[in-house]
């Protein structure tokens, strides 16, 4: 069973609904946000946050492009790898 928050389009308060639409599901192992009615976020019971996928397998698992930019305390470095 899962609870979802879902905001409509009349009203800027959620509600609650299971009718699979937009909205903020909380399951048994798993969060997922869902816009349009797919899935663009979710945490697993790993605590591993997918972008673009449903099955994360990493701390951050992004299926798509991403931009990074400088910060702003002036710091430029980032870690990338790749398997």
């Amino acid at each position: 069973m899962a609870i979802k928050l879902q905001g409509t389009n009349s009203a800027a308060a959620p509600g609650l609904t299971n009718d699979g639409a937009d909205g903020i599901v909380v399951g048994t192992d798993s969060v997922d946000i869902s816009i349009a009615g797919t899935s663009k976020v979710k945490v697993n019971s790993s605590g591993n946050v997918g972008i673009g996928t449903t099955s994360p397998n990493n701390k951050l698992d992004v299926n798509g492009g991403i931009v990074c930019s400088p910060n702003t305390d002036g710091k430029d470095t980032f870690e990338l790898s790749t398997h």
